[in-house]
């Protein structure tokens, strides 16, 4: 399994804050890219307020600790429409 297959394991273990779902179940992942041991997850938002982005980024960056050759992973965000989320 690659360290990008088990990043997105690993992110259905992460609940998202006021919803608790993970963000594979809602729907949100856009895309995980590795290089050089730092993992960047791009996830797809509507409304998320700016401190519960913080919230789910500091758990999916938690995640590095469980990943081998993964030292960081960064959490970026796209704009998303709400009907496609969730779905």
């Amino acid at each position: 399994m690659t360290s990008t297959e088990q990043i997105e394991e690993q992110l259905g273990k992460v609940l998202v804050p006021g919803v608790l779902r993970s963000p594979l179940s809602m729907n949100m992942l856009r895309g995980v890219s590795v290089d050089d041991g730092t993992a960047t997850v791009s996830l797809g938002v509507a409304a998320l307020a700016p401190a519960l982005r913080d919230i789910l980024a500091t758990q999916i960056s938690g995640l590095a600790r469980d990943v081998e050759g993964i030292s960081d992973i960064r959490v970026t965000y796209d704009e998303a429409a709400p009907k496609d989320l969730n779905s």
